[in-house]
């Protein structure tokens, strides 16, 4: 029987059911205390469905407490790393809290597997609360739990908090891994900090490091996040000097940055040398010719990107459903909903099958063109395809909502993200304040609670704020303040929308955000000249014909509810 269920369990597709009356049978033949490996199995033969079959998880775990098996750290091991995989926080830290519950001690692998779902959720308070307790209970934090802390912050971009991290992994004598040196270089790339990244560089060096290629990779795809066109074409040739011969993926990511940028002439270029690197493979590759669309539709150019399309199709090239995806987004971004939905369409009739993208790109589409109900069809189709929603996907319907300023439905469609065990992000936040600027009538007055509410707690989560997100705090105050002044039945004493002004203004600078348009265009009509320039130079931002001249953006100060 044992071996049975090994067999279904290697099986592809497994088959659950033909297991589970396996495992059933032997519960009758054998006393359930000794069938441990036989549970810890069947619960990774529920995690290993497709998709993932949580209820007879639970099912199975709960039959093992009532059998008197063991629960060993192994079951746990199991569960914790399949809550990591996904992301979802709370459903790892459930298994956690269960572990401790059962008197099964929490080691080091079980924490770093915690600590590796806080970062994936890009939860980096929930991993200071996790290394918190591991300390507090007497765990001392290894190489692993140092080196996945540094990652989580640098996930969140807190690189100083990172830094502290790194330091206490110095002193204990521990090395970084690669994956922890690769995602510092990209940090401190972005940060423009040349210094410190071949301070890692040599620290990986000095290591050891045989993944050398892989920390050079960071550098590459670094750079070309940042855009920096120059360095990173030098950087291609200084992986040669150092001794690392370009790959295919290394010559892929410089492609790909002119791609996005639309410099079709750089991706040809780059493509022949990926061509020549391959013996001329490279030429009509899946990536080459992905890459020559998305160039066409960055540069704005998407009606010969289609008519390459339609020859790659004629001349059967090898495509697959990115292509289709890039002609989508391009249509999506364009307005042009008709067209779009013709690729879609087109991806099914060519055999392929719409992935996560095609769904999202559609329904970025349809809230372009302000058809909500067919956003919330090809996001009801996204589910239904079991593709779970995403934070971008609910950042896209929460923007379409703002679009015809459907705010309640917004509202609905946030606390849907935050029950799915998602974390709101600063693009989130700002979709959702966008949909209050779109009230109208009386209600005007009403959303302002509602918003600074929404910011409020924003801050409590420890997001930071960005310009949109100030912004469409501003409009939403500013519409309040002209409804009241213009209309003295709306107006409501309770609220000193100057005074919220205010605070918001002070925030702002003290967060660093840029304020030169948000002075000129929505704080002078409500504070006056005056009031600005004094909140400006006591926070020490000086006035310079209309303009800011930033001084000391290290200063913070504490936002209050008026």
């Amino acid at each position: 029987l044992y071996i049975a269920m090994k067999n279904y369990f290697y099986d592809a597709p497994p088959d659950l059911g033909a297991a589970e009356r396996v495992l059933l049978d032997m519960r009758t033949a054998f006393e359930p205390r000794r069938l441990s490996g036989q549970y810890n199995a069947m619960i990774k033969l529920c995690l290993d469905s497709q998709p993932p079959n949580y209820d007879r998880v639970e099912h199975w775990y709960r039959s093992m407490l009532l059998d008197g098996v063991p629960v060993t750290v192994r079951t746990f091991g199991k569960l914790i790393n399949a809550a990591s995989e996904q992301g979802n926080v709370r459903e790892a830290e459930r298994w956690v809290q269960e572990m401790i519950a059962q008197g099964v001690e929490v080691d080091l692998v079980a924490l770093t597997t915690m600590l590796k779902a806080c970062g994936k959720a890009k939860n980096a308070e929930r991993a200071e609360y996790w290394f918190k307790w591991a300390v507090s209970s007497g765990l001392k934090p290894d190489s692993m739990i140092y080196n996945t802390m540094i990652k989580v912050h640098l996930t969140v971009q807190n690189v100083p908090r990172a830094e502290t991290y790194l330091e206490q992994l110095r002193e204990t004598g521990a090395q970084l891994t690669s994956w922890a040196v690769a995602a510092l270089i990209q940090a401190y790339t972005l940060a423009g900090d040349s210094e410190k990244v071949n301070s890692c560089l040599q620290e990986a060096r000095a290591a050891g490091f045989r993944l050398v290629r892989k920390l050079h990779e960071a550098v590459l795809q670094s750079l070309a996040k940042s855009r920096n066109f120059k360095e990173l074409e030098d950087w291609v040739q200084h992986m040669a000097a150092e001794g690392v011969r370009p790959s295919a993926d290394n010559y892929g990511i410089v492609v790909q940055a002119y791609a996005d940028v639309g410099d079709h002439e750089a991706v040809e270029r780059w493509s022949t040398k990926f061509a020549d690197l391959s013996g001329g493979s490279g030429s009509s590759s899946p990536q080459r010719i992905l890459s020559q669309l998305q160039a066409l539709v960055k540069s704005s150019d998407i009606h010969s990107a289609e008519r390459q399309m339609e020859t790659f199709l004629a001349d059967r090239r090898v495509v697959n459903v990115m292509h289709f995806n890039a002609l989508i987004t391009g249509f999506a971004h364009a307005g042009d909903l008709s067209r779009a939905t013709y690729w879609f369409e087109r991806i099914t009739q060519e055999g392929e099958l719409p992935n996560a993208v095609s769904f999202d790109s559609m329904i970025l589409a349809c809230s372009k063109a302000e058809d909500v109900e067919r956003a919330e069809n090809y996001f009801k189709q996204r589910e239904k395809a079991r593709f779970s929603p995403t934070e971008f996907t609910y950042a896209i319907m929460i923007g379409a909502y703002a679009r015809i300023g459907a705010a309640v439905r917004a509202e609905r469609m946030f606390d849907t993200m935050v029950a799915s065990g998602l974390k709101p992000t600063d693009i989130i936040y700002a979709a959702l304040l966008k949909t209050y600027c779109g009230v109208k009538g009386p209600r005007k007055l009403a959303v302002v609670r509602s918003a600074w509410s929404l910011f409020d707690s924003m801050l409590r989560e420890g997001v930071r704020p960005n310009y949109n997100i100030y912004d469409n705090l501003f409009q939403v105050l500013e519409h309040a303040f002209y409804a009241s002044n213009s209309d003295d039945s709306v107006a409501d004493d309770t609220l000193d929308l100057a005074g919220t002004t205010e605070t918001l203004l002070r925030h702002m600078i003290a967060t660093g955000v840029d304020v030169d348009y948000i002075i000129d265009r929505r704080c002078r009509p409500m504070l006056g000249e005056g009031r600005v320039a004094e909140v400006c130079k006591e926070l020490g931002v000086e006035m310079v014909q209309g303009s800011i001249r930033k001084q000391n953006w290290n200063r913070r100060v504490g936002i209050q509810t008026p």
